[in-house]
């Protein structure tokens, strides 16, 4: 049930191991994910899950195909992370990690959607050790006649949206091509980035930051109410979903290419809009 290693390696392997392609710090971001896993390690809150319905016809083997070139091209998919005895997290690129491939039939249950919905909730529980890569896997079950369920599940500390983009398009090349398309230029070294992060103004940013957010107060919504909320002990979350229609799903898209953004990144934009107008903030 638990997202983090029962029991973390100790060691790292060494960088002259043939299987071992390179080792290298956690980027900032990650160190502070990681930070979050191992303090509440039975919680999923970096777990990503990608469920999707696929209808007529489809070739699993060559879909999975697909995925293990994805992780054969991105080192951030054959990374594994490393903390103890050390001052900050190291992630190893392993130069093969196997993608853990699950096919199923489901088509014989009495409601395949209930199992879905089932296998979602205990994929999810059962999290990953984050000392053995890959921090992916897929699984694809057959619903009935023409209709699969597809779902990839990975740990939010080797992609994030954007960069998931990118190995979707890896995977539907494959796809296309039927396993034969010609593989893209190399993929940039993940090591390039961190040495990129690590070169950067981290003061300059500081001070701009410092600077932008003077005077910023915290919002209050939506249960902040001053010392006398906080007597009232902790209170329980609600949860709403709600499905968007696809032209408002469309629309949602294009803006954040159009500006270079995730669309996560767009919908924290509009939330933060929107505690700023209803707590009378600037």
């Amino acid at each position: 049930m638990s997202t983090t290693p029962a029991a973390p390696t100790a060691t790292v392997p060494p960088a002259g191991r043939p299987d071992v392609e390179d080792i290298h710090p956690v980027t900032p971001l990650q160190q502070g994910m990681l930070h979050h896993v191992l303090r509440e390690p039975g919680a999923a809150m970096y777990l990503q899950q990608y469920a999707a319905l696929v209808t007529g016809p489809f070739d699993p083997a060559l879909y999975a195909a697909g995925w293990q070139e994805a992780v054969d091209r991105h080192a951030a998919l054959r990374a594994s992370f490393h903390w103890q005895g050390f001052d900050r997290a190291l992630q190893v690129v392993r130069r093969k990690a196997v993608l853990p491939v699950t096919i199923a039939d489901w088509s014989g249950e009495a409601d395949p959607l209930a199992r879905l919905d089932a296998f979602l909730a205990e994929d999810r529980a059962r999290g990953f050790a984050l000392d053995r890569a890959p921090l992916i896997r897929l699984t694809i079950a057959r619903l009935g006649a023409g209709t699969h369920a597809v779902v990839t599940t990975l740990h939010h500390v080797v992609a994030d949206g954007w960069s998931l983009g990118l190995a979707f398009g890896d995977v539907a090349r494959v796809y296309a091509g039927g396993g034969a398309a010609p593989a893209p230029s190399p993929a940039p070294p993940l090591r390039r980035y961190v040495d990129w992060l690590a070169g950067r103004d981290t003061a300059a940013a500081r001070d701009f930051w410092a600077r932008t957010l003077d005077g910023a107060a915290p919002a209050h919504l939506p249960f902040d109410r001053g010392p006398a909320a906080a007597d009232a002990g902790p209170r329980d979350h609600g949860l709403v979903e709600r499905v968007l229609p696809r032209d408002e799903t469309a629309a949602i898209q294009t803006t954040a290419r159009r500006i270079g953004i995730t669309e996560a990144s767009l919908f924290q934009a509009a939330w933060g809009l929107l505690l700023a107008r209803h707590d009378a903030q600037p």
